[in-house]
C-alpha cells in the first residue's frame, strides 16, 4: 500500500473516529446491559440499593440505617430512586449510563496521550476487562462509582486549569469509599514529583484540602460526622479481623491484582513491570507518569487491605493499570498506529475467550419478568405502603427494594461482618439482634438456600423455626431458590 493511501486511510479514521467510538461503546453498553438487567442483583448492590428505600421512607442512614461504608453510594441510590424510579432496574440502567460516560472519559484521557484511532483500541481493551463478570457483576459497586470520579479527576487535570474541579472529583471517589484516600494521596504526590513548579503544586495540594473541608463541613451540618466515624471505626475493625499481617495481605494479593488478563502470574506481572520500566525511562516525555504509577501502588494496597480480594475490589484499579501497559506500547509502537490497534484488538479478543464474558453475554439468561414471591406479597399488601419483611440472609438483599418491604433492624440486611468485635461485644450484639427480632415480629421472612450465620448464632433461625411456616418459593436463577416465610399466626 501505498503512503498516500496510508495517509488517506489514517485522515478518514482520525475524522470519523469519535462516531465509531461512539457507536462501538454503546454497542457494547448495550449488549452489556442486557445482560445485566438478567442478573440478580449481587449482595452489596441490594444493600445499597435497599438502603436507600429504607432513606426514601425517611429513616435516617447511620443511626436508623447502619453499615460501615462512605455516605455517597447510598445517597446516589437514593436520588435514583427518587427522581428515576423506585426498582431496581432504575439503578441498573443509571449505572449502565455512567459506565458508558467512564470509557469515553478513558477514551479521552488515552487520547491526550496517543493518536484517536489506538485509544479507541485501548478503551475497548479496558472496557473488555473491566466488564467482565467477576469484577463488575451486577453493578453498583462503590468501586465502580469511586473509579468513575477518579477518572473524572485525572480527565479534568488534563483538559482543564481549575484544580478545585480535580481535587473535588478525587474527593467524591473517597466518600464512595475510603480506600480511594490512598490513590488520591498517590496523585498529589505524584504530581510533586512530576513537576518542579511550588505555586502550582501549593495551588493543588490546597484544592484538595479546600474540598475535604467541605466535604467535613456538609457531614456536620446534616449530622452525619460522628455517626459515620463511628462506622469508619467499624470498618477498621472489618479489615483487622484477618489473621493476616498488612505484609501477607501485600504479599497474597500479587495471585489477584492481575488476574483480570487471565495470564499466568509470572507472564502478566512481568507485562506489567516492564511496562512500568518502560515508563519511568520516559518519564520526561509522558506527562502524569508520576501520579498514575503512584495512584497504582496505592490501588495495590488498597485492594489489598482487607484481606479478602473480592472481585469488585479490583473496579478500583484494572482501568490505571491497563493504562499504563497501554501507554507503555503505544509509545513503545509510536507512529505504528496499526500495529497498536492489533495489538490492542489481541488483548482484547484474548481478554474476551480466556474469561466467561463471551459466553455471558451470549447466552444472555433472561430474569423472570414477574417474581412470584413479590407478586403475592402485592395481593396481600392491603395497602399501598411498604410491608415489614426481614431477611434470612444477606443474599437477598435487593427483596426489600423489590417487594417494597421495610425492615425493623438498624441492620436492614443481616450481614456477618455486623458482629465483628471482642467475644463480650459480639455476645451482646447477638442477644441484642434476637430481642429486637421477637419483640415485633414481622410477618415475613425471606432467604436463600441457607440462613445467614448472624441468624443462625443469635437464635433467630430456631425463633424462624418454631414460628414461620414456607408459604412459596421460586427460582430466580438456575441455582438460586428464593423462600418466602409467613408468620404461622397470620396463616388463618
Amino acid at each position: 500500500m501505498s503512503h498516500k493511501s496510508n495517509h488517506t486511510i489514517n485522515h478518514y479514521l482520525q475524522k470519523k473516529s469519535t462516531l465509531i467510538i461512539l457507536l462501538l461503546l454503546g454497542l457494547l453498553v448495550y449488549f452489556k446491559t442486557s445482560a445485566l438487567l438478567a442478573l440478580f442483583t449481587e449482595p452489596d448492590p441490594g444493600l445499597f440499593a435497599s438502603t436507600a428505600y429504607h432513606m426514601l421512607h425517611k429513616k435516617s442512614l447511620y443511626t436508623q440505617l447502619l453499615d460501615h461504608k462512605p455516605p455517597l453510594i447510598f445517597y446516589t441510590n437514593l436520588l435514583i430512586l427518587k427522581y428515576i424510579g423506585s426498582h431496581e432496574n432504575a439503578i441498573s440502567y443509571v449505572n449502565l449510563i455512567f459506565t458508558l460516560l467512564l470509557f469515553l472519559l478513558y477514551y479521552k484521557i488515552a487520547h491526550y496521550y496517543i493518536p484517536k484511532f489506538s485509544a479507541f483500541f485501548l478503551s475497548i481493551v479496558a472496557s473488555i476487562a473491566y466488564l467482565q463478570p467477576a469484577y463488575y457483576g451486577s453493578g453498583n459497586y462503590t468501586e465502580f462509582w469511586g473509579a468513575f470520579f477518579i477518572l473524572l479527576g485525572i480527565f479534568l487535570y488534563l483538559y482543564s486549569c481549575h484544580f478545585w474541579l480535580v481535587a473535588l472529583a478525587f474527593v467524591l471517589a473517597c466518600f464512595y469509599k475510603e480506600t480511594f484516600i490512598l490513590p488520591t494521596a498517590g496523585f498529589i504526590i505524584g504530581l510533586h514529583l512530576q513537576t518542579n513548579k511550588n505555586a502550582t503544586n501549593k495551588q493543588i495540594v490546597l484544592s484538595f484540602i479546600g474540598c475535604f473541608c467541605a466535604a467535613f463541613i456538609i457531614l456536620v451540618a446534616s449530622g452525619l460526622l460522628l455517626s459515620y466515624w463511628h462506622q469508619f471505626v467499624f470498618s477498621l475493625q472489618y479489615i483487622e479481623q484477618t489473621e493476616l499481617s498488612l505484609l501477607q495481605k501485600l504479599y497474597y494479593n500479587k495471585d489477584f491484582y492481575l488476574q483480570f488478563f487471565h495470564l499466568p502470574v509470572f507472564l502478566a506481572w512481568f507485562i506489567y513491570l516492564s511496562s512500568i520500566v518502560y515508563l519511568l525511562i520516559h518519564r520526561k516525555s509522558i506527562v502524569l507518569v508520576w501520579p498514575l504509577l503512584a495512584m497504582q501502588a496505592a490501588d495495590y494496597v488498597s485492594t489489598a487491605i482487607s484481606g479478602h480480594y473480592f472481585g469488585h475490589y479490583y473496579l478500583q484499579s484494572i482501568l490505571i493499570t491497563v493504562l499504563i501497559i497501554g501507554l507503555a506500547l503505544s509509545h513503545f509502537l509510536i507512529n505504528k498506529i496499526y500495529l497498536q490497534a492489533i495489538a490492542y484488538l489481541s488483548i482484547a479478543t484474548y481478554i474476551l475467550i480466556a474469561s466467561n464474558t463471551l459466553s455471558f453475554w451470549k447466552t444472555n439468561p433472561e430474569k423472570p419478568t414477574s417474581d412470584a414471591i413479590v407478586n403475592y406479597l402485592d395481593q396481600k399488601r392491603l395497602e399501598s405502603k411498604p410491608i415489614h419483611i426481614e431477611l434470612g440472609g444477606f443474599d437477598v438483599g435487593i427483596y426489600l427494594l423489590r417487594a417494597k418491604a421495610l425492615s425493623n433492624h438498624p441492620y436492614i440486611v443481616p450481614y456477618n461482618y455486623h458482629r465483628i468485635g471482642d467475644s463480650a461485644r459480639n455476645i451482646g450484639f447477638l442477644k441484642k439482634y434476637y430481642q429486637e427480632t421477637i419483640a415485633k415480629p414481622p410477618p415475613y421472612f425471606i432467604y436463600s438456600g441457607t440462613y445467614s450465620s448472624l441468624l443462625l448464632q443469635s437464635g433467630v433461625s430456631a425463633f424462624i423455626d418454631s414460628n414461620y411456616s414456607q408459604v412459596l418459593f421460586t427460582d430466580i436463577q438456575p441455582g438460586f431458590t428464593v423462600h418466602l416465610l409467613k408468620h404461622k399466626a397470620l396463616l388463618h
